[in-house]
């Protein structure tokens, strides 16, 4: 996965979590917080690929977003998918 299709999607995640959090998030079992978590760590990882013009090394991905919002209580819908894709997309590359 390319740097800035990485970006792209990313940017694409922070405006779905934006605050605040929509009925259907709530629904999936979002909180202001847990979006708000995630967008954190997804802008940093952003920066972190902007700095570098790069995927960093694949101990530096978010790649435990998927247990951290399982703690959280979200157990479904079609954001927590396509943050699967993302994470699992970031593992293989």
């Amino acid at each position: 996965m390319e740097a800035a299709a990485v970006i792209k999607r990313i940017d694409e995640f922070l405006v779905i979590l934006s605050s605040p959090v929509s009925e259907e998030l709530l629904a999936d079992g979002w909180s202001e917080q847990s979006a708000a978590d995630i967008r954190t760590r997804l802008s940093e990882f952003r920066d972190e690929v902007m700095d570098l013009g790069a995927l960093p090394e694949r101990s530096r991905r978010p790649l435990n977003m998927m247990r951290f919002l399982d703690a959280c209580g979200v157990h479904r819908g079609e954001v927590l998918n396509q943050l699967t894709d993302f994470e699992n997309e970031l593992r293989r590359t």
